[in-house]
């Protein structure tokens, strides 16, 4: 019986090498505001249109307030996140449940969404409120460092 020889040390070191199957990357990309998850879960993360990004613990969440239109306020131990775009009720319902593993601002183009689509025009982090909605009964922090 024939038997092929063995590949030398030098073969290998040229032979291209494929890198081990992602999971996550082998899925179409989905492209959506807010990322949401089965089950609860310990953070959510906030990515800004540049890049940045920024967790929030779930277990820090002392309030969530939606205004019925277009900003979502949520009160955190530390800060202050507030969520402005459209169609948020779904991203809301889930933030709720703590089931929101990121939101995404600005995720593609206003142009691209169908019209029931979530779209997150802009997250703003500021300082914290510990009386939450109570404070300021529009959600917004007057005169408050808002950043994002």
């Amino acid at each position: 019986m024939f038997q092929p020889a063995p590949e030398s040390h030098a073969a290998r070191l040229v032979r291209p090498h494929l890198a081990p199957a992602d999971p996550v990357a082998a899925l179409p990309d989905r492209r959506q505001a807010f990322d949401f998850r089965a089950r609860p879960l310990m953070a959510l993360d906030c990515r800004f249109e540049g890049g940045q990004r920024k967790a929030f613990k779930y277990p820090d969440l002392l309030s969530c307030e939606f205004d019925g239109g277009r900003r979502i306020t949520l009160y955190f131990e530390m800060a202050t996140v507030i969520i402005e775009g459209r169609n948020l009720v779904t991203g809301y319902d889930h933030l709720v449940e703590c089931k929101v593993a990121s939101v995404q601002e600005r995720h593609c183009s206003e142009f691209e969404l169908e019209d029931c689509g979530s779209f997150v025009e802009r997250i703003r982090v500021g300082d914290p409120q510990p009386r939450g909605p109570a404070e300021h009964p529009a959600g917004r922090p007057g005169g408050q460092a808002i950043t994002g």
